[in-house]
């Protein structure tokens, strides 16, 4: 009855002090998994405290439903339902999913010495728009509509996009890709 169960049945264990109680908790995270949450119902900020230290988790629900207080909904937390587990259960998210986890950002890190001059970055843009007309959209073979024609009698004549690319330029493709295929190959093989 420890384990996760989805569905509305309550799992309940009774012990005679809080101590228990927290140590009841650290065996169903031993079993269930650590790292998600946790949630404790207590009005003893002490108690509340001991909890928090010793349950192996990166959230803990104080006196709210802890599926909706864990995800946010009732609590302070970044709503969600993707909840990191941490360093507890082997995630390398340790906190609630949240819009900004899905944006990269490059960080400029100058030296903290005073002395180290920082440079006047007044008007200067991280990117350029590129100069010249914009290279077409590369679109793969089996979307084109341009089969060769087959025994049968099927296929199509050459469409534009087929003609863009032909002869050299094919060739020149299909060495680049080829040249990209065995150095990931040889990366993944040691090599």
């Amino acid at each position: 009855m420890a384990h996760e169960k989805l569905c509305p049945v309550l799992g309940l264990v009774r012990v005679p002090t809080a101590r228990r109680g927290i140590d009841a908790a650290r065996a169903v995270l031993r079993l269930s998994g650590r790292g998600h949450s946790a949630a404790i119902h207590s009005t003893d900020p002490q108690v509340i405290m001991e909890y928090g230290a010793a349950v192996e988790v990166l959230r803990v629900a104080v006196n709210v439903g802890s599926s909706l207080g864990s995800a946010g909904l009732e609590t302070s937390l970044a709503p969600t339902m993707t909840i990191g587990t941490g360093f507890f259960g082997r995630s390398s998210l340790g906190e609630n999913l949240h819009p900004s986890h899905l944006v990269q950002w490059t960080r400029l890190a100058y030296n903290r010495d005073p002395a180290e001059p920082f440079g006047d970055f007044t008007g200067l843009v991280p990117w350029q728009a590129p100069a010249g007309p914009v290279p077409p959209y590369p679109v793969a073979s089996n979307q084109r509509g341009d089969h060769p024609a087959t025994a049968s009698g099927g296929g199509q004549a050459n469409s534009p996009a087929r003609s863009e690319l032909n002869g050299s330029d094919a060739s020149a493709l299909r060495e680049q890709i080829r040249r990209l295929i065995l150095e990931e190959l040889s990366q993944l093989a040691g090599g």
